[in-house]
């Protein structure tokens, strides 16, 4: 893939980050959103934070994480009330 790649070739994106890891990150972060669309539609952004910082490379610029929603609005979204 392109993007990965061009990613690698800037030295920010881990080497053995692979064009699977790719799907699986995005089917993780689809799942997030179907789950907390309602109650807290900003965890994804949560949870893409940590996904970055596991498969950049040490030393590489990163924005800061997102605060964590609130815990009524994860309740909410758990319980589907």
């Amino acid at each position: 893939m392109e993007l990965i790649a061009r990613a690698k070739a800037t030295t920010h994106l881990r080497a053995d980050f692979a064009s699977e890891d790719l799907v699986v990150l995005l089917l993780a972060n689809a799942a997030v959103i179907a789950a907390t669309a309602d109650a807290a539609p900003d965890t994804w952004r949560r949870l893409v934070g940590p996904m970055l910082r596991a498969f950049t490379t040490p030393g590489a610029p990163l924005p800061p994480i997102p605060a964590p929603p609130p815990s009524e609005a994860l309740s909410r979204a758990m319980t589907g009330s």
